[in-house]
C-alpha cells in the first residue's frame, strides 16, 4: 500500500526541518571558539581543519537525524492506524516463569543466534506457566506503540539499518518483555502478537 500524499508531505517537511536545524546548530557551534576543550589541535594537525569540520558535521547530522526513522515510521503509522505514539511506557506485574523463559531465550540468542521466529519465542515464553507463580514488576519502553483499526496492539522496536549484535539481542529482549507486560498477557494473546509481526 503506497504512503498517502499528505503523509509523504508531512515526512518531507519533518526531514527538511530536521536537516535545517542540524545545519544551523552546526554552523552556530563552528562559528564560536571555545576554551572548554572543544578545540582539537591534534585532529586538525593530523587530518586538517577542513576534514575535522566535515567529520564534525557528519557526526552532528548522524546524531540529529538518528531519530528520523522513528518519526517517519510514526507519521506513516498515524496515517494508517487508530493510534500511534513514540516512546510508549508499558509496565505491569509479570509472571516470573515467563520472565525466566524470556531470559533463557535471550541467552540462547546471544550465544547461538536466532533459530526461531519472534512469535515462536513469545509462545515459548508464555506457554505452560503456572497462574499462581510469583510476579515481578517490569517496565519497558516501546519505540513506537500502535493500536490498529482492529484494536490490536503493536509494539515496534526501531534499530539503525546496520545494528550490531548487542543492539539486536537487546531488541529481542525488549520485544519479548512487551508480550507478558501487555494487556494480551495470555498464550492466546500470542496469536495477536504473531499476527502483528
Amino acid at each position: 500500500m503506497p504512503i498517502e500524499y499528505a503523509t509523504r508531505e508531512r515526512i518531507k517537511q519533518y526531514l527538511q526541518g530536521a536537516i535545517r536545524g542540524a545545519l544551523a546548530n552546526f554552523v552556530q557551534r563552528a562559528g564560536h571558539s571555545t576554551s572548554r576543550g572543544e578545540l582539537k589541535p591534534f585532529h586538525d594537525a593530523v587530518a586538517g581543519s577542513i576534514l575535522s569540520r566535515v567529520s564534525g558535521l557528519e557526526r552532528s547530522l548522524s546524531t540529529t537525524l538518528g531519530s528520523t526513522f522513528e518519526q517517519c515510521a510514526l507519521l506513516i503509522a498515524k496515517g494508517e492506524h487508530k493510534e500511534a505514539v513514540r516512546q510508549h511506557s508499558l509496565s505491569g506485574d509479570v509472571n516470573e516463569q515467563s520472565l525466566a523463559r524470556c531470559e533463557e531465550i535471550v541467552r540462547r540468542v546471544r550465544e547461538h543466534g536466532v533459530s526461531e521466529s519472534l512469535a515462536q519465542m513469545a509462545m515459548t515464553a508464555l506457554s505452560s506457566v503456572s497462574a499462581d507463580a510469583p510476579r515481578r514488576h517490569v517496565a519497558v519502553v516501546s519505540d513506537i506503540y500502535i493500536v490498529t483499526n482492529a484494536r490490536h496492539e503493536v509494539f515496534v522496536e526501531m534499530k539503525s539499518p546496520k545494528p550490531n549484535k548487542g543492539q539486536c539481542v537487546e531488541a529481542v529482549q525488549r520485544m519479548l518483555h512487551y508480550m507478558p507486560s501487555s494487556r494480551t498477557n495470555s498464550p492466546a494473546g500470542a496469536d495477536v502478537f504473531r499476527d502483528a509481526l
